[in-house]
């Protein structure tokens, strides 16, 4: 078996645990779902497991494929619900690309998302975590995970001009979006990595899951790819945010909060001129500009298939 590319950097905060990775054993086949927060995780991870199981099954997305970079839940819990697995399997991560091991027998999706977009879903995520989601940050190693600011504006000012990974000065308190992409972003060349935009997405559902099926090599029927596409979409993920989800969101309200509106260009209603010359700023400091725009706009990359 190959030996993976190793991470180069490490990465920790109540969040994020890059070496959660060092015990995991890859098999053949392996898909990693390695976005950044709010840019359509579990969306992607569960087109990619009806593509494996060729079923219409609606399942606990984290029951089958877990946040392996997750600092504040069981670790072991985590490699419990992998290592049984027979099929395929789909592992979520939030990581940066240098702090992944890279194996070439495993396959990479790195999804984007407008940062601005990325910023509202964020909002209503953080501003609806319960007091055992706080807990639970608090007894990591990294101490607790601040509370959510009173509005949004006074959030978005946090967002845009603090960092919470050393050397970062975005995405306060969670991480940076924006450069997580950016190290991603030179790595869109690779044979195992595909990437994928949240506004394609939303554009042609079907043709990207068909693009996501080609990528991990699977064949699937045009019929079983009509309902992968109808179980899918915002609405009846929406409909289904309980089973998938389970019953321990962790949010106030429940897990339908966690599928909140699932629609772009909302910051347009939101930020004022000035919050959105300083996102200007930042981007432009953080992402060389082809990523920049592909962020923002969606499309093909030179190096997507």
């Amino acid at each position: 078996m190959a030996s993976p590319a190793p991470a180069i950097r490490r990465y920790y905060n109540q969040l994020l645990d890059s070496s959660r990775w060092d015990d995991f054993k890859v098999r053949p086949g392996d898909v990693v779902v390695a976005t950044a927060y709010k840019a359509g995780t579990t969306w992607t991870q569960n087109i990619a497991l009806h593509l494996i199981f060729q079923d219409l099954k609606v399942r606990h997305i984290g029951g089958v494929s877990p946040w392996l970079d997750n600092a504040f839940r069981e670790h072991a819990e985590h490699l419990a619900i992998l290592e049984p697995q027979a099929d395929r399997r789909v592992i979520k991560s939030h990581m940066y690309f240098d702090g992944l091991p890279i194996w070439p027998q495993a396959r990479y999706i790195h999804v984007g998302r407008d940062p601005r977009d990325v910023f509202m879903s964020l909002w209503n995520f953080y501003a609806n975590f319960g007091d055992e989601m706080f807990e639970a940050f608090a007894r990591t190693a990294a101490g607790p995970l601040p509370r959510p600011p009173a509005d949004i504006s006074t959030f978005f000012d946090l967002w845009i001009s603090r960092g919470a990974i050393e050397g970062e000065t975005d995405g306060y308190p969670f991480w940076s979006c924006m450069r997580q992409t950016q190290t991603w972003w030179p790595e869109r060349h690779r044979d195992n990595v595909l990437f994928l935009h949240y506004a394609d997405m939303k554009a042609d559902l079907r043709g990207q899951i068909a693009r996501i099926a080609r990528y991990l090599e699977i064949e699937v029927a045009d019929e079983m790819l009509d309902r992968i596409t109808e179980l899918c979409d915002f609405s009846s993920m929406k409909r289904d945010a309980e089973a998938l989800e389970g019953h321990d969101s962790g949010l106030k309200g429940g897990a339908t909060v966690f599928y909140n509106k699932g629609t772009n260009g909302r910051w347009r209603d939101v930020l004022t001129p000035g919050q959105l010359a300083r996102y200007e700023e930042v981007a432009s400091n953080v992402l060389e500009p082809a990523a920049k725009r592909w962020l923002e706009q969606g499309g093909p990359t030179d190096g997507a298939a």
